[in-house]
């Protein structure tokens, strides 16, 4: 279940929340709610007016290995250090981190230093549900959204640079809220009339119908880079937008 919004107030955010979790689940029976994220306060003020008597948040792995890696990478043995943080907790790997963390370039020292500093902020969040000697069985994970976001979202505006506009982030959700209807109404199969040259009459044929749109997907690498001055990239922009000016 996915629910997205732009430009509404908290208490707005949080009646969206409820609604959409209450039209959904039985919360009257539920006894737990885990919380994901990147410890922002605001994740946690999001289900304020859920009504779940008790509240886990879980720091999410994906920005706790990030972190350490961004910030430690090279200085110490990464996998060990995640393997003894989410068994034992933050105290188990702090003495280390901390002796580091004054160490190197300056910018190194202040990568360092804010790693340290989120992850002593956050530390009741890290360890696992399974590892909170909490009274229910078969605790999971929650999944891996967050890898999902950094690879869908920030590679695309970040790295590549091609970043939405509001309009264009609009009608981007528009669209995909009715992709299944769009599917079957919109690509549809179409009588041919092909002539028979055997008999020199004109057939009737039919292209059987596809479940799922099929359409042809080509990659122009030299395009994903998103520079101009690639060779080339004028002239295969031409062809495909040929609609726009040179």
């Amino acid at each position: 279940m996915s629910l997205m919004a732009m430009d509404v107030t908290t208490e707005k955010w949080q009646e969206m929340i409820c609604e959409r979790m209450y039209s959904k689940y039985d919360l009257g029976s539920v006894s737990l709610l885990a919380v994901g994220g990147d410890g922002g306060k605001w994740v946690g003020s999001s289900f304020d007016l859920v009504g779940v008597k008790q509240i886990e948040r879980v720091l999410d792995p994906f920005h706790i290995n990030k972190a350490i890696r961004e910030a430690y990478g090279k200085e110490i043995d990464v996998p060990d250090t995640l393997k003894t943080l989410y068994r034992d907790g933050f105290d188990a790997v702090a003495t280390e981190l901390q002796r580091l963390k004054d160490q190197g370039s300056a910018s190194a020292r202040k990568a360092k230093n804010c790693c340290f500093e989120y992850l002593k902020n956050h530390q009741d969040e890290i360890l696992p549900l399974s590892a909170r000697g909490l009274p229910y069985e078969n605790l999971a994970g929650l999944g891996c959204m967050e890898s999902n976001v950094g690879k869908s979202i920030a590679l695309r505006m970040k790295t590549r640079g091609c970043s939405w506009s509001r309009s264009g982030a609009e009608a981007m959700v528009a669209i995909l809220s009715h992709i299944t209807e769009l599917s079957d109404h919109t690509f549809r199969y179409q009588e041919i009339r092909a002539k028979d040259q055997r008999k020199g009459r004109t057939s009737r044929r039919r292209k059987s119908k596809v479940s799922e749109y099929c359409g042809q997907h080509a990659s122009f690498p030299i395009l994903n880079a998103g520079k101009a001055s690639v060779p080339y990239f004028n002239l295969f922009r031409n062809i495909i937008h040929s609609e726009l000016p040179s």
